[in-house]
């Protein structure tokens, strides 16, 4: 009976140990930079298939959306949701979904043109509900 005991407690230990350690890897700010960088750059790089969409849509698309990244003098970055995207020269058109914490000049419903360099992610909304692009979708760039 003590040996079993020994043996759970022993067992308990190790796996809150190794439970330590992964939450400690997966809260590392240098490895949630890291992955939404990754992210970014997925999302940057296929920018041209977004805009292809946006000219040319294909069935079942019905809504198009893109993440911005809004500088604000020196201090963090805001990092917003944009709806009702279109093309608009070399950038983007877009109505901002989401009111920023930072920025006063801007408000939630203003109607913006963006550079494409500061779009860090996209999403086209299927038919259904089914999301296409999105590739931030969980590390929530916060600034």
């Amino acid at each position: 009976m003590k040996v079993k005991l020994l043996i759970l407690v022993l067992v308990a230990i190790a796996l809150a140990a190794g439970g330590v350690q992964l939450a400690r890897r997966v809260d590392r700010p240098d490895v949630k930079a890291a992955e939404l960088a990754a992210a970014i750059t997925r999302a940057q790089s296929s920018l041209p298939k977004f805009r292809a969409r946006l000219e040319h849509p294909e069935p079942g698309d019905e809504g198009f959306f893109i993440r911005v990244r809004f500088s604000n003098e020196g201090k963090a970055a805001e990092y917003l949701w944009m709806s009702r995207a279109r093309t608009a020269g070399e950038g983007f058109k877009a109505i901002l979904a989401e009111p920023p914490f930072f920025r006063k000049d801007i408000q939630k419903g203003d109607e913006l043109t963006v550079k494409t360099a500061d779009v860090v992610d996209w999403t086209i909304r299927r038919r259904g509900g089914t999301p296409e692009g999105n590739f931030t979708q969980g590390l929530e760039p916060h600034g």
